[in-house]
């Protein structure tokens, strides 16, 4: 995207033909839960059933017997790493990360805790 912006430059540390990379936040959340986009799989939008055109998707959660459970989400904002999640699930529930596909509803598993640094590898 190309955006033209005209900023004081007084000293004229500015000269023309300089670039920039800037970050814009269009939209800001604090304390809200986060999964890495890779744990959800997104279904779709769910304005039709009252959702507020919030996207919904399916997270695989690992139960407390070691089993895993799709479980359905309302997704908020999204950045190249993270999703929002608005409902569905909630902070310590154990999300499988990764290959969904890889796993069925009720299969038991022998899960292995991951930090948020190793994730991001």
């Amino acid at each position: 995207m190309h955006i033209e912006v005209h900023v004081p430059n007084p000293k004229g540390a500015l000269v023309p033909g300089m670039y920039a990379s800037v970050v814009i936040p269009l939209q800001q959340a604090q304390n809200v839960l986060t999964l890495p986009v890779q744990a959800v799989h997104i279904n779709g939008d769910v304005s039709s059933t009252g959702g507020g055109g919030k996207e919904r998707g399916t997270v695989m959660v690992v139960d407390s017997d070691n089993v895993v459970q799709p479980r359905d989400v309302v997704l908020g904002q999204q950045t190249a790493t993270k999703i929002e999640i608005v409902s569905g699930a909630n902070e310590g529930d154990r999300v499988i990360f990764g290959e969904q596909g890889e796993y069925k509803a009720g299969q038991r598993v022998t899960p292995r805790s991951m930090t948020a640094s190793e994730m991001e590898q």
